[in-house]
């Protein structure tokens, strides 16, 4: 019950402090600071790093998985920074470095793939397919 009530606490705080900020990221991470994410145990307040979210609020997220190492159990891969119809592989995202820290460090269990829009979602799926067996993960 404490842990439920800590998390729901924390996440109704977030949500305050992140809709006084401009963008969704930068107001996050600014909220979380302000909270004391780094005194919070991990089992408690855990993260969903969405990469593509990441950088578009102009952060790393390599770096912000680093910043908070055991706390991303789950990550969105989104590719960014490559075109609408880009997938993972063909953006600028550093997947092997994003890969590495999550299977080490990060204590994720899920990876959800995610792809907003395409002209051909089935050529995005298999794109993205080829792109994770590439990356060694299928």
């Amino acid at each position: 019950m404490l842990r439920i009530r800590n998390i729901l606490g924390f996440q109704a705080t977030a949500r305050a402090k992140r809709q006084q900020c401009k963008t969704d990221l930068p107001g996050m991470l600014k909220a979380v600071s302000q909270i004391g994410y780094k005194g919070v145990a991990k089992a408690t307040v855990i993260m969903q790093l969405d990469t593509s979210n990441c950088i578009e609020g102009g952060a790393d997220p390599v770096a912000v998985l680093h910043k908070y190492p055991g706390r991303a159990r789950s990550i969105h891969l989104k590719a960014s920074g490559g075109g609408p119809d880009a997938v993972i592989g063909e953006d600028k995202v550093n997947w092997k470095e994003v890969f590495a820290f999550c299977e080490s460090k990060g204590g994720t269990q899920w990876f959800v793939l995610e792809h907003e829009s395409a002209k051909d979602p089935l050529d995005a799926v298999k794109r993205s397919f080829a792109a994770l067996k590439k990356l060694g993960k299928v």
